[in-house]
């Protein structure tokens, strides 16, 4: 808790007239208001903070941000009858809010200040933490996943940040948000502090960047696994793209840096941070290092995931990674790296690298037939799954895709394309339709299969199309259920179905021994 005169000194801010400022913490007791409108500002106790009306507590303090459609100040009302005592916004919002009785406290950009102001309030936890941020198209839950094991058993009490499940102060929540809103990430860091953590792990999204989720967090080392085309229904083109997950490789927001420099965006990416920042490393797995840098190769790569990472400074040293695919070493190297960039010592990290990561390359079935539910839900990410799991495949690779509306749909042709290329059988099923019509997104997949040899399947219900796949599999084919991962719901119009492809995928093997 902190006086709301304390906090808005801290966070530099004016203050709105008129007020009538109450004289107790209750929002509900007004007096008339005094020459200053923070006169009683230090008998005003706050005890949380939050960016929705619905959220609010007696005691809290309500931030009204713009929004897409409407400003947030326009719920000020609703706030205060919850219990809110300060109103904290920028000067559109102060001039949308009458009088309110309680004080409105006016900051700049107050949308992009949402971070520091929830940093101040919870008393800038991530100042006691060791912070480690991961951004790329994918890969970036699977190497968190690895770099919290590494630094657990490096003896590190670790929070783990991402679009998967939170893992704070021993406490383990699931979630649907890759990178969570400011003043979530603030109050998670400060339970992990007060829980004894030392470190936390986050997965970095280009919203996040662009949307200044985690400016008041200075990470120790900020990592990046790769890019390829995606997310362009939010931003205007691949170059835009770039240039939101490079703004993580900047002094002011990491300490030093790992890049993947296999393809020309890592390439891009390590020039244009060793411009920026003194110490930046680079990590070639499938592609040598960029003239002079420092950093570390990855060798002697192994059907059984094992490799040998190299240092530029002359050690080597053997791993195994547990997932399958030569960009799961990737990310296992890029774990190990950032741990060892960041201070943890080589001898403390485990040589086997196995995190048991939700709906990434997860196996549902080892035989007859081998069934997997992973994540891939872009070209790139399902070419490198299928290619990972067809050295283990004796029969037929069977994919099961699909991919959602409302989202950029310039990836839907190169999807269906990368799918007919590296399987033998495509059933293109929905995704998460939200609210487009589901038989344009299978026609834009199942264009991209045109002119290959694979047969292509279309079932409209996802539910089925998994069951048809365990049907039709022979005992030695594998079946790769794509795009949902995790997902335990599918959003369809307005409405969320439960639907969780590793349940159903383990009904179908039930169903097909039945058979």
């Amino acid at each position: 808790m902190v006086s709301l005169d304390a906090f808005a000194a801290a966070i530099g801010a004016t203050v709105a007239e008129p007020a009538i400022v109450p004289t107790t913490a209750s929002a509900n007791e007004t007096a008339a208001a005094p020459a200053s409108a923070l006169a009683h500002a230090s008998q005003i106790v706050i005890s949380a903070i939050t960016a929705s009306s619905n959220d609010v507590t007696e005691g809290a303090v309500f931030v009204a941000i713009p929004g897409l459609q409407v400003h947030g100040a326009s719920y000020a009302g609703q706030a205060i009858e919850r219990g809110a005592v300060a109103i904290i916004t920028d000067a559109e919002g102060a001039g949308l809010i009458a009088e309110v009785g309680v004080p409105v406290l006016v900051v700049d950009r107050v949308d992009a200040r949402l971070g520091d102001i929830a940093a101040m309030f919870f008393d800038q936890p991530a100042h006691g933490l060791r912070s480690f941020g991961v951004t790329g198209t994918n890969g970036k839950t699977t190497t968190t996943y690895m770099l919290e094991q590494v630094l657990t058993a490096a003896g590190h009490l670790t929070a783990l940040i991402g679009g998967v499940e939170l893992r704070v102060g021993g406490v383990h929540t699931p979630t649907s948000i890759t990178t969570p809103l400011p003043i979530d990430i603030q109050r998670m860091l400060r339970a992990h502090v007060d829980a004894g953590g030392s470190d936390a792990v986050m997965e970095v999204t280009s919203h996040a960047l662009m949307q200044h989720r985690t400016d008041p967090i200075r990470f120790a080392v900020a990592g990046f696994t790769q890019l390829s085309i995606d997310h362009l229904d939010y931003h205007a083109s691949i170059d835009e793209y770039f240039e939101a997950k490079a703004e993580l490789f900047r002094p002011e927001r990491c300490d030093a840096a790992v890049i993947v420099t296999d393809d020309e965006w890592g390439k891009k990416l390590y020039e244009i941070a060793t411009g920026r920042m003194a110490r930046v490393f680079a990590l070639g797995v499938e592609d040598e290092l960029p003239a002079g840098a420092a950093g570390w190769r990855v060798r002697e790569v192994a059907a059984d995931g094992s490799f040998e990472l190299q240092s530029t400074e002359g050690w080597a040293a053997s791993f195994t990674c547990g997932l399958a695919g030569v960009y799961n070493i990737a990310n296992a190297a890029l774990a190990i790296t950032m741990a060892i960039t960041g201070g943890v010592e080589l001898a403390a990290i485990p040589r086997s690298i196995h995190p048991e990561v939700p709906g990434r390359m997860q196996v549902i079935s080892e035989t007859e037939p081998r069934v997997i539910v992973d994540f891939a839900h872009n070209a790139d990410s399902l070419a490198k799954a299928l290619i990972a799991v067809r050295p283990a495949t004796k029969g037929r690779l069977i994919v099961v895709t699909g991919t959602a509306g409302d989202r950029d749909a310039t990836k839907r042709f190169a999807m269906g394309e990368a799918c007919a290329v590296n399987a033998d059988v495509v059933v293109i099923t929905d995704d998460d339709p939200h609210t487009e019509d589901p038989q344009q997104i299978r026609d834009a997949l199942i264009a991209g299969t045109v002119g290959h040899d694979a047969e292509v399947i279309e079932i409209a219900d996802r539910s089925e199309a998994i069951y048809e796949a365990v049907r039709i599999a022979n005992d030695t084919d594998t079946v790769v259920i794509a795009g949902r991962g995790h997902w335990t719901v599918q959003f369809v119009g307005h409405d969320l179905v439960e639907l969780d492809d590793r349940e159903v995928a383990r009904e179908a093997l039930v169903a097909r021994s039945g058979q």
